[in-house]
C-alpha cells in the first residue's frame, strides 16, 4: 500500500507528460477569432482605469470609452417599467405588492402564463417566449407603417452577438444582414428611421420577394441601454419571407446554442 501511494505521489509530482489542448493542437479557426470591441485598446483602457483607481498620477482623470455603447455606464437611468416587469417575472410574489403598477403586473402575468409552470426558470421555445415575439412583431409592423410582421419569423436570443452567429448560418450572395439598433435615436429635424425591411417591401418585386434579409435589434442599445440586466430578451432577429425556408434550421441552431450555453458556460 505504501509503495502504491508513493508511486501515485511520484506521478503527481511529475505531472502529465503532455498537454492535450495547446495552441498547436487548437482548431485554427478558433485561433483566428477576433472581437474588435474587446481588443488590445480596450484592455489598455481597463489597465488605465485600474491605475487611476489606485491613485497613479496621469495627465487625465478618467477614461472615456468609445468602443461600445454602454448607456447605463455613462449615467443613463434605466426605464422603470422594464425593471418592474423583470422584477415581477423573477419574483412573482411581488405581483401581490401595492408597490408595483397594474400595467407592469399585467405584462408580467402575460409573460409568466407563457412559461412552463409559470416560471422564468422553465425552458422556453428555442425561438423565444411567444408573447414577447408577438410584441416584437407588433412593434415592427407599427414601425414600418403597417407592413405585416410574422412572430414566427422572430427569434429572441441572449444578446445580439448570439443572434448574429445563428443568423449567419447560411451566407449567400443575395443575403443581407441589417444591424439596426439605433432605430429611435434619430434627432435631425425632418428625418426619420427607415428599416431595411420597409425599403425592400416598398421596392416591390423582385426585391421584396427574392432578397433574403436578417435584421437585428437589441435592447442593449437605443433608448433602453439594457446591456446586461435584461439580456435574456436582448437580441430579436427578424427574417423576411424569402428566408423562411431557413426557419427550421435557425430553430435547430437556437436549440443547440441554448443547450451548449446552459451546459458549458
Amino acid at each position: 500500500m505504501a509503495a502504491r501511494a508513493g508511486g501515485h505521489n511520484q506521478a503527481a509530482m511529475n505531472g502529465p507528460k503532455e498537454k492535450v489542448l495547446t495552441l498547436d493542437t487548437m482548431n485554427a479557426c478558433v485561433k483566428r477569432v477576433e472581437y474588435a470591441v474587446r481588443g488590445p485598446i480596450v484592455l489598455r483602457a481597463l489597465e488605465l482605469e485600474q491605475e487611476l483607481r489606485q491613485g497613479v498620477k496621469k495627465p487625465f482623470t478618467e477614461v472615456i470609452r468609445a468602443n461600445i455603447g454602454d448607456a447605463h455606464a455613462m449615467g443613463q437611468k434605466p426605464i422603470t417599467f422594464l425593471r418592474q416587469v423583470l422584477a415581477l417575472c423573477v419574483h412573482p410574489d411581488l405581483l401581490n405588492s401595492p408597490d408595483f403598477p397594474e400595467d407592469a403586473k399585467r405584462r408580467a402575468e402575460s409573460i409568466l402564463q407563457a412559461c412552463g409552470g409559470h416560471s422564468l426558470g422553465a425552458y422556453s421555445n428555442s425561438s423565444g417566449i411567444q408573447p414577447i415575439r408577438e410584441h416584437v412583431a407588433q412593434y415592427i409592423q407599427r414601425r414600418d407603417g403597417g407592413i405585416p410582421a410574422d412572430p414566427n419569423n422572430i427569434f429572441l436570443s441572449t444578446g445580439a452577438s448570439d443572434a448574429i452567429v445563428v443568423g449567419g448560418a447560411s451566407p449567400g450572395s443575395r443575403d443581407a444582414v441589417a444591424w439596426q439598433v439605433y432605430q429611435d435615436n434619430v434627432y435631425a429635424e425632418g428625418s426619420q428611421f427607415h428599416s431595411f425591411k420597409k425599403v425592400l417591401m416598398e421596392m416591390g418585386p423582385p426585391y421584396s420577394t427574392q432578397q433574403e434579409l436578417a435584421s437585428f435589434h437589441s435592447i442593449s442599445k437605443g433608448y433602453m441601454g439594457e446591456c446586461v440586466r435584461a439580456r435574456p430578451w436582448a437580441g430579436p432577429m427578424t427574417i423576411l419571407p424569402a428566408a423562411e425556408k431557413l426557419r427550421s434550421l435557425l430553430e435547430k441552431l437556437s436549440q443547440f446554442h441554448a443547450k451548449f450555453t446552459r451546459e458549458y458556460s
